[in-house]
């Protein structure tokens, strides 16, 4: 289906609003169920937690982005016929002294109630998302947002106990006052109590982690443009925190694969990034690049029983071919979409140099 394609007769659509600290998206599904077609998808990087540290409120100018982007998503809705709609917002409409008011100004531009998460629910979600779409999946789901972080751990299907700690790029820029170290001290201080951060693998969901996980892609010449599952080996993952964490705004706008809104705030996500692998201590935990959280992890996250627990997994993918051979070309073609295999070019990183003595990491889950 083609974006913006109304869905098909007979199935009733879907609208999902996530209404974060740094951005507000909106994705349409042509069905309720796990594996949904999106009709729409698109997003608006408003900033609205901007500044909240200093002044304990949301960013005006931010605030009239995001209720410009709700009104514009309500008729992008109507247009295609959507009646089932839910909404929710995050840390930033949830800490804010004046969250109350634009959550109402937003409803109004939405035309549906929105509902505030809690913090742990706002992790749980991230979790149930990760899960709907790797339901093998076994670690440490990770949910970077403007203003929070979220872990949760997950096992057969199943999620363990929620943190949630504000330390969303957002909020960090504000906090350390555009120092890194400082950033990292902050951090660390707030890890240092948490049990169960070590594991085998750190889901990593978020925007600010994706452009991460991109500009990996970049310098290793990955052949697919296909975050989902993307992994990145521990020690290269932290060269590269170290790396971005030390280039200025100016010389992160300068990658091609980084979004200009996302220029100021990488650094800072791979501050937290680098922190969080470290206090896990695990020498072979792999990263790996998620998408945000699903239809159905939000859509049934008020429910007793999600539906989605009870649907079955996805059937195994191929992992060898016909010569036996687990990672010969036939099986990794077998893993992949046929249309997505061109190559990209290298960034150049603002003339730095990132060290690539790692091969390509294929996975044999992605």
């Amino acid at each position: 289906m083609q974006p913006g394609t109304a869905p098909a007769a007979g199935r009733s659509p879907l609208a999902i609003v996530d209404i974060g600290s740094n951005s507000v998206r909106l994705v349409v599904y042509e069905e309720e169920s796990r594996t949904a077609a999106t009709v729409q998808n698109e997003k608006s990087i408003c900033g609205i937690g901007r500044d909240m540290v200093s002044t304990g409120r949301l960013h005006a100018e931010g605030c009239a982005e995001a209720l410009e982007a709700l009104a514009r998503f309500r008729l992008i809705a109507d247009g295609l016929g959507v009646q089932a709609r839910e909404a929710v917002a995050t840390a930033a409409a949830r800490d804010a002294a004046n969250g109350a008011e634009f959550i109402a100004r937003a409803e109004r531009a939405w035309g549906a109630p929105i509902r505030i998460l809690a913090g742990e629910e706002e992790a749980r979600i991230a979790a149930e998302g990760v899960i709907a779409g790797i339901p093998e999946a076994d670690g440490l789901a990770a949910d970077l947002g403007g203003g929070s972080l979220d872990m949760v751990g997950v096992k057969n299907g199943k999620t363990g106990k929620a943190f949630t700690l504000p330390f969303g790029p957002l909020r960090l820029m504000d906090q350390a006052r555009g120092d890194p170290d400082k950033a990292r001290d902050i951090v660390d201080k707030g890890l240092k109590s948490l049990p169960g951060l070590e594991a085998a693998a750190l889901y990593a969901v978020g925007g600010i982690w994706r452009s991460f996980a991109r500009v990996d892609m970049e310098e290793q010449h990955y052949p697919l443009h296909v975050l989902q599952q993307y992994v990145i080996p521990r020690g290269r993952a932290l060269r590269l925190c170290k790396l971005l964490s030390g280039l200025s705004k100016d010389s992160i706008r300068k990658i091609k694969v980084v979004s200009k809104r996302r220029a100021e705030s990488l650094p800072y996500g791979a501050v937290v990034l680098e922190r969080l692998i470290e206090a896990g201590g695990a020498k072979g935990c792999s990263i790996r690049a998620c998408r945000r959280p699903s239809a159905p992890a939000i859509r049934w996250s008020s429910s007793p029983a999600p539906a989605m627990r009870a649907w079955p997994a996805f059937p195994p993918m191929p992992r060898k071919c016909s010569t036996g051979r687990r990672r010969c070309s036939t099986a990794r073609a077998a893993r992949r979409p046929a249309s997505a295999r061109r190559r990209p070019s290298s960034p150049t990183l603002a003339g730095a140099a990132i060290p690539t003595t790692v091969p390509w990491a294929f996975s044999a889950k992605s």
